[in-house]
Formats: C-alpha cells, structure tokens, sequence
C-alpha cells in the first residue's frame, strides 16, 4: 500500500468490515467509511476513521464519498432481508452504482466481496468449488451476489475500473454477528439442530484471514480482473465445528439432527417462497445448510501470497471469547 492512497470501505459498521477498518487504521491506511445515516458508528469513531454517509441506492452519495479515492472495498450487502427484492436492490443494483460511482471518480481499483453463494455448492463432496467450475447460483441472495459479479466484470473488460472478486465462504470471528451467535446460543444449551448427519464439509473463513486476503488482493496487480476463493486451509465436517464450539464452551453436545430430507424440502420451499417475492431467514439457512459448500482457495495462494495463518481451534477459541467479553451469551 502506497502510503498516499486513499482507500472507501463499504459495509461498516458491519461484522467484517469493523474488524478491516481497524486493520487498516492500525496499518496508518487512510481509510474512509460509507456509512447509511442512522447506524451506530461508534467503534469507527474510536478508531477516529473518516466517516461520510451515503446509501448505495442514492447515486449522488456515492459520487461525493468517491470523489478523492483510490481504491474501493465493496462489501455492503444483505444476507437475511424482509423480502426478496431488497437482495437485488442493494447487492446487485446497489453495487452497480458503486462501480459507476468509482469509475466517474476515477478510482483506481475495486474490490468486491462476493460470497459462496454466487457459485452455489458442490455437485459432488470429494471435488472443491474452484474458480473455473460453472456458477449455479439458486437461492436470491446467490444470484443477486451472481449477477453483480457480472457487472463488476463488465467495468473490468470496458476498461473503466481495475477490479477483483473475493468470495469468502462462513465467517467466524472475534465479535461474531447474530447468526454466530444464535448458533453459539444452542451449543451451549447442549441440543444444537445439525442438519443431514453433519458429515458435510464447510469450508469457515476467519475474519481475520479475510481481511489479510483483502489487503493482499487489492493491492497486488495480479489480482486485476480476476475473481478469488477465500477461506481456510481446509473444510471440516459440520459436526467437527459444533464440536470445537462445545470445547472452547465446555459442554456436551447432543445434536438435534434435522433430517437431509427436511433440509430439501426447506430449500425448496425458500425457493418457492422468493419467486412470490418472500423470504424465511431459517428456511433459507436450513436448506444451505445441508449442502456440502467447500473450496480451494489454491488460485489466491499462487497469485498473491494468501495464507490463512488461523486454525479452526484457534479461531473458534477467539470467537466465543469475544462473544463473552461483549456480553452476547451467558458466563458459564
């Protein structure tokens, strides 16, 4: 990183984006935030980041707070909304504006953070998703990440923007969001629901070995125009994570198995239910989660340097920890 570049994060204050702002403030990176009015910026004023507000849907916001920049880090996005619509308003449309934004700005490189989703999960468990193997997006939210990866793709083939793709996979982390928490919540009370027998991999991104790999990728050249797995060194069993949580948690775990079936037909239902417009955050998680959704994350390691230095233990040991400190599950 040139020390006179100018760096805009998107998506903070946000689970993954708090923990890259303060990277990057730590680094002495000159670091802007777009933030939407009305959401607690605390934790970015105490790490006395320069905060301007703006809403990826108001174009004219987007003009003013790239104006100056030059790199961008896009990772605004909504996973669980109240309907389906708002997945292609703010992830595809809302990253639309974003490019354009920058290009008319002039910004020199933009990096999206995409997700696993956009390719969707594997066909079969002993072959990783790779960054050839088609894209088979199926719920809302995967294509609305799909579709705006294609235009991001756009901008880099005109000309008009350097960009890179990041797709990282389950984040874990020190101040883990609702969803971590929630899953935290029923490993602790011993009877965690485990979806199919938990044989399935996952492969878990650590925060902090996603932000290395986004600081890595947008400042590397090699990295122009392409589009980058970031997870783990390895998958691991659904049922191997539960595990290492009941460890760090010290309890026993009896999971609730929630049959493969069941799992289908969730899947079924949410795709239903987003054709008509509406969407079930546990559906949805019910039905992904009974898949295999594994990577390698090879192509990243070769082009520029990626090497997730967290081991599952040691990061889901961090995870609770936070989660304790904050508050955000009992003392035990």
């Amino acid at each position: 990183m040139e020390n006179n570049e100018k760096f805009l994060v998107t998506g903070s204050p946000g689970w993954l984006c708090n923990r890259l702002v303060k990277v990057m403030q730590e680094k002495g990176v000159n670091t802007r935030c777009l933030v939407l009015k009305g959401m607690n910026t605390e934790n970015l004023e105490k790490m006395n980041a320069e905060i301007v507000y703006g809403n990826v849907l108001d174009y004219n916001s987007l003009l003013s707070a790239t104006k100056g920049i030059d790199k961008v880090i896009h990772a605004v996005g909504i996973i669980h909304p109240k309907n389906t619509k708002t997945f292609y308003e703010i992830n595809t449309q809302g990253t639309e504006n974003m490019l354009k934004a920058s290009s008319e700005n002039g910004v020199k490189k933009f990096l999206y953070i995409s997700s696993n989703s956009a390719q969707g999960y594997n066909t079969q468990r002993d072959i990783p998703m790779t960054e050839d193997k088609p894209d088979r997006p199926y719920t809302d939210y995967g294509k609305s990440k799909w579709k705006a990866e294609q235009i991001v793709k756009k901008f880099q083939s005109s000309g008009k923007l350097q960009t890179v793709i990041l797709r990282p996979c389950w984040f874990y982390g020190p101040n883990p969001g609702p969803i971590m928490v929630e899953l935290i919540k029923h490993i602790q009370k011993g009877r965690p629901p485990i979806f199919g027998d938990g044989s399935n991999l996952r492969t878990m991104s650590y925060i902090d070995n996603t932000v290395e790999a986004i600081l890595l990728a947008i400042n590397n050249e090699k990295t122009n125009g392409n589009t980058y797995w970031i997870g783990d060194e390895k998958p691991y069993r659904l049922v191997d994570v539960y595990n290492e949580f009941a460890k760090q948690l010290n309890v026993k775990i009896n999971p609730m198995k929630i049959p493969r079936s069941i799992c289908q037909f969730a899947e079924k239902l949410d795709i239903f239910l987003g054709k008509i417009g509406q969407y079930h955050r546990h559906l949805h998680v019910c039905g992904e989660t009974g898949h295999d959704i594994w990577c390698d994350t090879k192509k990243a390691r070769d082009d520029f340097g990626y090497e997730p230095k967290i081991s599952l233990a040691e990061g889901i040991k961090k995870t609770v920890e936070s989660a304790r400190e904050l508050g955000l599950i009992d003392e035990r």
